[in-house]
């Protein structure tokens, strides 16, 4: 955030992080779409005073909120927070490494991810993208299918036949553009399973 704290938003200024790579298109474009020029100009980012490394428990008065530091592959540093016995607010903790190119999921990070937030002592979970709470047993249904997809691409990779053949005789809509969007992800993080492959742009 320190480094952060000293760039310009502008139009041009993202296009030459863009180009450096210091920032991917995706960003810049949505960045673009949700501040104004004006907004932008005046935008300041406030280095944090106070950090974690790995929970932080919030007194709010009437209740507590825990902040955890979970990772994944969308960004290591990823963070959620629990309002215990009610809800957990993952953010974007279980979305896909967006910083490479294809876009991809590994089970090796999500797979634990989800063994922790399936732990939480929690009714609902919020996701960064969802319209609604998800109540639990939907969310425990949505990482089945993530768990059953994963799981057919690594023991059929690329043959996308035999994937779909799996995930049908597990009862998963196998043409469902969720589905279908779980398998690319999962195929295109095939080259980043091993530990010892740790993608240099992952934030």
């Amino acid at each position: 955030v320190a480094t952060m704290a000293t760039y310009s938003w502008s139009d041009a200024a993202l296009d030459e992080r863009v180009a450096a790579g210091i920032e991917i298109p995706f960003c810049r474009e949505m960045i673009q779409a949700e501040l104004s020029p004006a907004d932008r100009a005046e935008l300041t980012l406030r280095v944090p005073d106070l950090a974690f490394r790995t929970e932080l428990v919030i007194d709010l008065g009437d209740r507590s909120v825990r902040l955890i530091h979970v990772g994944g592959d969308h960004a290591s540093d990823s963070c959620i927070v629990v309002v215990p016995g009610v809800a957990a607010f993952l953010s974007d903790c279980m979305y896909q490494n967006l910083h490479v190119e294809p876009n991809y999921l590994t089970r090796r990070r999500l797979f634990p991810l989800l063994d922790r937030l399936l732990a939480l002592d929690v009714a609902y979970y919020v996701l960064g993208h969802d319209d609604a709470p998800l109540p639990r047993a939907v969310f425990e249904a949505q990482a089945q299918v993530l768990r059953t997809a994963g799981e057919a691409v690594r023991q059929h990779q690329t043959n996308d036949s035999a994937i779909h053949d799996t995930l049908s005789a597990s009862g998963i809509d196998r043409d469902a553009s969720s589905v279908l969007e779980y398998v690319r992800a999962f195929q295109a993080g095939l080259a980043h399973e091993s530990p010892r492959h740790e993608d240099a742009t992952l934030r």
